[in-house]
């Protein structure tokens, strides 16, 4: 399910709401929607990347902040960036904070529109037209803010009221050319980060209707009579994405997975976007290949948003373009990273061989990270014609780790390939090691390619949707699907790098004396398991690696796992493919009991198509054989390397990091005999540096080996709950007589 947000999730609940898309083309500066969100993404202006005239060698721009040093009013200094003749159209938003921490009289601009590079002291003796924001020092403990439209040689202004020195304020220059009658200019000045606690508004009816080609980060007054000196930080700028209108259509290709295959289908998203006034063709001859290959993310969310809120559905690279029927508009097929997948890796390994070996997740990342330089990332270690060279921006390596850690840590899982012939990325990773491993890759809800292993879903760590009669529409659709009957395995392994030199045959005798043979066994062909390298240093051999593979085979589909499909809401969106959902239809038939009426079903989404015009949604799931009790894992236990009070003592800082995402969990404290030390303790704060942990009071002083664990399941809180506890014989937990809980197999 994809990762929300508390201000999504407010929109998400409505009962009636209006979904709202924005396109982003990396590097544009404005964004395509079919509603304009509340607020509009901002891009990053490092200051560096200006031009600094400074002869004085007042300012210090760096890609952050201006530090302006005892700049004189009588002294040329100002940083700018050129955007072009008339690039400052139409309406802008700015934002930025200022810190004065030195003051000797003096005057600052800290944010300016122009078409004329000088001081602003200078433009305005010549009459040049700009839009300013200035400081002015009043007395040792105050300043002001000043808001000026130039136009000739008048000027319109207005000044703040008494701000604090040494205090950081947040700015906000917005221009709105449709009020008045030629528009008007804002500055709205806050005293928090969040932009929240606004303390004053400035605002100034502009007297012409004016385009500007430089934006300045600062700039000196220049023209001043000198002794009047000001020390400043002024912050980078962030400048708002315009988002326009443009926004005609949106549909979704779905994207599929094959879970015993270990394979999925490459996906992606097209969209129409209108041509008004041949902009979108004026766009598209500023990139040399026409935005081929363009990467470009689209965001979902809800009417009245601000679109850092609302959620990347997809993030992928132009890959059609063609003009509607009506030629009216240009329609862009947006294709998921998967697409580089199709490239070919182990380039060079007709000429020599190529040898890798280790833990086979780590190799996924070598083969999909590597550039030959050793810049991408920890994973980066195979020459460049060995991998693919994709930047972080496309791989969710942290969560392609996660799965590591969890489910194949250290050499628990080991492989070795001897590679002596080119191979398509996708098919490699998916043959070799997703299949082998019973994972699956998938696209996930930031658009970067991740894997999932074929597993319950933990409630401790996931969330996801629940498909039932209030959100389904249609009548879904039941198939017995008698054809995914599968009751013969075969794996081929120890590749000498000609051939395999074993191979083993395993049948479900059971399925195959009830049902017959199915259509055809599950071949698995592994060029990297070898029993030569499965010794002491590996904690699983290969035999058992091929054991565990084949059982969850059998269980899964020596048995023919229940289809079914359905159509949705448009709040299940979330939903995403691999993610394991209680499926809950009164119309739905449950043969094995001979009734009508499945009760939350645990199936996995292996097909999610959204319509994004209708706000519909289509699934298809297959069933997992997963009871309907939850899963969860086993309790985290910290023990005490020293103790400082009866509030206070040390853990190490990884048994810390078991504990840091919990919010005042109870525990029980036991000594190192495992007597009872402290009951319902409540754990305040925990320190992930230095292991500290601080808690309410123990009783006494914990000594070196005590040890913490969870509280008694009635006396923990609702999220330690979602962890393991042992039932008791009738399987129920606590004196509410919750169901019990399961762990995986």
């Amino acid at each position: 399910m994809l990762t929300t947000n508390s201000n999504f999730d407010a929109k998400h609940d409505l009962d009636y709401k209006s979904p709202m898309y924005v396109i982003h083309f990396d590097g544009e500066a404005v964004d395509y929607c079919n509603q304009i969100p509340a607020l509009g993404a901002f891009d990053e202006l490092d200051p560096d990347d200006g031009t600094e005239v400074d002869t004085a060698s007042r300012l210090n721009p760096t890609s952050s902040i201006v530090t302006v040093t005892d700049l004189d009013d009588d002294e040329t200094a100002y940083n700018y960036h050129d955007y072009g003749a008339d690039y400052w159209s139409g309406d802008f938003k700015f934002r930025k904070a200022v810190w004065p921490v030195g003051y000797a009289g003096g005057l600052c601009g800290v944010w300016c529109l122009a078409n004329t590079l000088n001081d602003y002291g200078t433009m305005d003796a010549n009459n040049e037209d700009c839009l300013l924001l200035y400081l002015s020092g009043v007395d040792i403990s105050h300043f002001t803010l000043t808001l000026r439209e130039s136009n000739g040689a008048a000027n319109t202004e207005d000044t703040s009221s008494n701000l604090d020195w040494f205090s950081a304020y947040r700015l906000e220059i917005e221009r709105r050319e449709n009020e008045g009658a030629y528009g008007v200019l804002y500055c709205r000045i806050y005293s928090d980060t969040s932009y929240t606690t606004l303390v004053d508004t400035l605002m100034v009816e502009l007297t012409e209707k004016e385009d500007f080609r430089y934006l300045y980060d600062v700039t000196s007054y220049g023209t001043g009579a000198g002794g009047q000196a000001v020390t400043i930080i002024v912050y980078k700028t962030y400048i708002e994405r315009q988002c326009k209108k443009y926004l005609a259509g949106i549909s979704g290709s779905s994207q599929s997975i094959t879970p015993e295959e270990g394979t999925a289908s490459i996906g992606g998203i097209s969209f129409n976007l209108l041509d008004y006034d041949n902009e979108i063709t004026a766009l598209l001859a500023t990139d040399t290949c026409n935005f081929h290959r363009k990467k470009t993310t689209i965001k979902a969310g809800y009417k009245g948003m601000n679109e850092t809120d609302m959620l990347t559905v997809c993030t992928g690279w132009v890959t059609g373009l063609s003009l509607t029927s009506d030629g009216l508009a240009y329609k862009f097929q947006i294709t998921d990273p998967q697409k580089w997948l199709q490239r070919k890796i182990f380039r060079g390994a007709e000429t020599s061989s190529v040898n890798l070996q280790g833990n086979p997740i780590n190799i996924l990342l070598a083969v999909l990270q590597s550039t030959g330089l050793g810049t991408n990332g920890t994973h980066d270690y195979l020459a460049a014609e060995n991998g693919l060279g994709l930047s972080s921006d496309y791989i969710n390596v942290t969560d392609i780790e996660s799965v590591r850690n969890k489910w194949f840590p250290a050499n628990s899982h080991y492989m070795k390939f001897a590679i002596t012939e080119r191979k398509t990325a996708k098919e490699f990773i998916e043959k070799e090691i997703l299949k082998v491993l019973n994972c699956y890759p998938v696209i996930d809800g930031s658009g970067k390619y991740s894997i999932r292993p074929f597993k319950p879903p933990l409630i401790a760590y996931e969330k996801v949707q629940s498909f039932t009669d209030d959100n389904i529409t249609k009548l879904p659709t039941w198939d017995a699907n008698l054809s995914a009957l599968v009751n013969e395995v075969e794996f081929s392994y120890d590749h000498d790098g000609s051939d395999y030199g074993t191979e083993e045959f395993y049948a479900d005798t059971t399925s195959i004396n009830n049902r017959g043979p199915g259509n055809k066994p599950i071949s698995i062909k592994s060029m990297g398991l070898h029993t030569s390298v499965a010794g002491a240093s590996i904690a699983m051999t290969t035999g058992d690696v091929i054991t565990r593979r084949k059982n969850s085979i059998f269980n899964r589909f020596a048995a023919p796992p229940l289809k079914v499909s359905v159509t949705t809401y448009f709040d299940r969106w979330l939903t995403e493919v691999g993610d394991i959902v209680p499926v809950t239809s009164a119309y739905l038939p449950d043969i094995e009991a001979g009734t009508r009426g499945l009760d939350a079903r645990r199936m996995e989404v292996q097909n999610i198509s959204v319509n994004w015009d209708k706000g519909t949604v289509t699934a298809t799931l297959l069933d997992t054989g997963y009871a309907k009790n939850n899963y969860c894992v086993i309790s985290p236990c910290m023990t005490v390397t020293a103790g400082t009070s009866g509030t206070e003592f040390t853990v190490s800082v990884a048994d810390a990091a078991k504990y840091a995402n919990f919010t005042d969990p109870e525990v029980q404290m036991y000594d190192s005999h495992g007597r009872t030390q402290g009951s319902h303790v409540t754990i305040k704060d925990v320190n992930t540096t230095t292991g500290v942990i601080t808690c309410d009071d123990i009783g006494s002083t914990p000594s070196a080996g005590w040890t913490v664990r969870f509280a008694d399941y009635d006396d923990a809180t609702a999220e330690q709950k979602l962890y393991w506890y042992l039932s008791d014989e009738n399987g129920y937990l606590g004196t509410a007589n919750d169901p019990q809980q399961l762990i995986i197999p």
